[in-house]
């Protein structure tokens, strides 16, 4: 699949329109793509937050998580 890159703003009513205008194939295809952009950027955020936890020391080893299940 070719990809084109779009490097202009456009307004959101703008986006709309050209959206409204792909068939049902082409629509298909640009979720996908938006499905797939929102779980990466899910991914990096709970990747930050992880790492943010572990430096402030905000973790339980999986001994301790074991011990805590065994009481």
């Amino acid at each position: 699949m070719t990809q084109q890159i779009l490097n202009k703003q456009l307004d959101f009513d703008s986006l709309f329109q050209v959206v409204s205008s792909l068939n049902f194939e082409q629509k298909r295809q640009l979720w996908e793509l938006l499905d797939q952009e929102m779980e990466d950027e899910e991914e990096k955020k709970d990747v930050l937050e992880a790492k943010k936890a572990y430096e402030k020391g905000d973790y339980l080893t999986l001994e301790d998580y074991i011990n805590q299940r065994k009481n």
